[in-house]
């Protein structure tokens, strides 16, 4: 029988987004954020992130209730990379750390 090697990353996956103590609603938002991360062009903020949630596209309509509450890095784990440099260059900002993915080959 033939069985192929998981890389790192394929690992990863598979532990953030089939691990059966997360609700499905935590599963999808991180398959959500990740998909999200890995077609932007440029790092988003988790203010930005948060907004994928409130709008709906399909009607424009934004609901702010349907916001995350939770954060990135317990949601998508190992996989993103949260930098938050401006709360540590200015104490009176609020955080809005930027979220990347962790590598760029993360992306492949």
């Amino acid at each position: 029988m033939l069985t192929k090697k998981l890389s790192r990353y394929e690992r990863v996956i598979f532990r953030i987004l089939g691990c059966p103590k997360r609700s499905e609603k935590q599963r999808e938002a991180a398959a959500k954020i990740l998909r999200w991360l890995t077609c932007a062009i440029r790092p988003l903020r988790w203010n930005e992130i948060q907004c994928l949630f409130c709008i709906d596209p399909n009607s424009g309509v934004c609901n702010p209730k349907h916001r995350r509450v939770d954060n990135c890095k317990t949601l998508c784990g190992s996989f993103v990379d949260v930098d938050d440099a401006d709360r540590r260059l200015n104490t009176s900002l609020q955080s809005n750390p930027v979220v990347n993915l962790v590598h760029s080959t993360a992306r492949r």
